[in-house]
């Protein structure tokens, strides 16, 4: 098929083709990525404003910022029963199109500030549930404890500037572990403690500078070494002039270890990239405990899920092209945030209702279509003549159009991913941008950020910082400088936004290269999402088990 978008070609699965059958819908006219980027501007992971609750007047955090033409209610008001979503309902006109009358629907009703749900001491999170004491967790979040500053962190305490991170504790700046204790500069490694500096490391203790090592303890750059050797290398890692320096030799390190061809762990019949206990599935990213699905971007506990970003959380069944959907639902299409709800279409905002079709902002709802209620032989009849209309007008089985999304470009994940595009191709293609993201700088009360965190006080945190990379001012907050304390880690010159893009860079690509083992004499070929110029040593699963193992 050809993109009606880029004009790329791009392929349909048979499976897929048998999914679009099953519910009812046309083949999509658009590659993975244009799809990818469609539904990514109904997603701001990470990026926070401060502005008023449209109701109670009280100064919030929300990702929506005050130039937004959206009323706005904080949680508590959101969620409460002052304000109802069926008093926005209205008769369907079909002299005019679903999604203009979609969008004027979404202007009218009350959006959610911040998506934080059933945590406490949490609110300055995001997409996040389950959470006691944690601040600027994103993407998804769960079940954490004392975390700060996390991308896709679950099960997990006291662990501090940390991506895609599973069951593990006291772990700083770590990417891609589970099951991890007292580590910091970790990467692709599991079933460790005690490591620093590590790479693609399982079963390892008391390790320092090492990649692909297997159950073994007191490495030091990858030979045997004392733990006194170990020692003097651990005591670096309070100044932050020496990490410089140990970073830039872990990355000589890294760039001779042996990369396997995904970052897969327990999956069948699976392509894609950092992906775990999964079955079935192709072309998936960021994803764990799947199965029969295509497509899909960070999300876990799925099934027959295709064209989803931020999906499941808790057991999700039968989605179709959504974001931010799932914990607990079953049968959404063409939807944003529908949490524990079935039979969902053309929908956002929606909690625990069940067959809701173009409606917004509805809570514990049956039968109802932009936002009017309906006894049920009423409502599928009337359903089914909308989508029949759809259909004749080209609607049907289109996501929603850039003209409705709630947010810019530059305010999402595709900011960062190799689906990206600049101010100009963004306004060219008619997709929003946000101009005011709501950075300062130049406030500074201290120029020198001391290189050790030994001998400060929590005074600390009453100064504003300047950000090394790119001049935005952060501050240091109370729990953060004891965890830093605690741990002898030095203050970090970067803003936490610079931090987490430097964790999500080894996530960025999300397309895959057809390519052949790189292990001399071997003619196995594979997908990967290693572009062929990259230096990598890409090998094939057969040889980088018998390398490693």
């Amino acid at each position: 098929m050809q993109c009606k978008n880029c004009q790329s070609i791009f392929t349909i699965y048979p499976e897929d083709r048998a999914f679009y059958g099953r519910i009812g819908v046309p083949e999509p006219t658009e590659c993975p990525p244009c799809r990818a980027r469609q539904r990514a501007v109904w997603r701001n992971e990470y990026i926070l404003y401060q502005r008023k609750c449209d109701l109670c007047q009280q100064n919030i955090v929300s990702v929506y910022s005050p130039d937004k033409p959206y009323k706005v209610y904080c949680h508590e008001c959101w969620f409460s029963d002052k304000w109802d979503g069926l008093d926005f309902g209205r008769d369907y006109d079909f002299q005019r199109g679903f999604f203009e009358q979609f969008g004027e629907l979404l202007l009218a009703v009350p959006r959610l500030a911040i998506n934080n749900t059933n945590s406490i001491n949490s609110e300055y999170t995001h997409h996040t549930s389950r959470n006691k004491n944690c601040y600027l967790q994103f993407s998804g979040s769960t079940d954490c404890e004392d975390c700060l500053y996390g991308w896709s962190v679950y099960n997990s305490r006291d662990c501090l500037d940390a991506a895609f991170c599973y069951k593990s504790e006291l772990c700083y700046e770590c990417t891609d572990i589970e099951n991890c204790y007292n580590c910091s500069y970790l990467e692709y490694s599991r079933d460790s403690a005690d490591c620093h500096f590590c790479y693609d490391c399982v079963g390892c203790h008391n390790c320092f500078g090492c990649t692909n090592l297997r159950n073994q303890t007191n490495y030091l750059w990858n030979r045997q070494a004392t733990e006194a050797e170990i020692l003097e290398f651990k005591k670096q890692l309070a100044s932050r002039t020496a990490i410089v320096k140990l970073r830039q030799k872990y990355q000589t390190v890294k760039a001779e270890a042996i990369f396997p061809y995904s970052h897969n762990l327990k999956t069948v019949k699976t392509t894609g990239d950092f992906v775990r206990y999964t079955k079935n599935c192709h072309e998936v990213y960021d994803i764990w405990d799947a199965e029969d699905c295509g497509f899909v971007i960070n999300g876990s506990n799925m099934k027959d899920a295709n064209d989803c970003t931020g999906y499941g959380g808790t057991p999700s069944q039968l989605a179709y092209q959504c974001a931010s959907t799932g914990r607990g639902s079953y049968g959404t299409f063409f939807c944003s945030i529908v949490w524990e709800s079935s039979h969902i279409w053309y929908s956002d905002s929606i909690f625990s209702s069940k067959e809701i079709f173009g409606s917004v902002g509805l809570k514990n709802q049956t039968f109802c279509l932009l936002n009017k209620k309906y006894a049920e032989a009423d409502y599928n009849q009337l359903k089914s003549k909308i989508i029949t209309a759809m259909k004749a007008a080209g609607e049907w089985g289109e996501f929603f159009p850039y003209a409705l999304a709630p947010f810019g470009l530059n305010e999402t994940r595709a900011s960062l991913e190799n689906f990206a595009l600049t101010k100009e191709e963004v306004l060219k293609q008619g997709i929003k941008w946000q101009e005011e993201i709501g950075r300062t700088k130049g406030k500074e009360t201290i120029k020198t950020i001391p290189d050790e965190v030994a001998g400060l006080d929590e005074k600390i945190c009453q100064e504003i910082l300047a950000c090394a990379e790119c001049s935005r001012n952060y501050k240091i907050i109370k729990p953060e400088f004891r965890f830093y304390q605690q741990q002898n880690i030095p203050l970090p010159d970067c803003c936490p936004d610079c931090r987490m893009l430097r964790r999500l860079k080894t996530h960025k690509n999300k397309t895959l290269y057809h390519r052949q083992c790189m292990k001399e004499g071997c003619a196995n070929e594979f997908k990967t999402t290693y572009a062929p110029d990259r230096p990598e040593k890409v090998y094939c699963e057969e040889c980088y088990r018998k390398e490693i193992y």
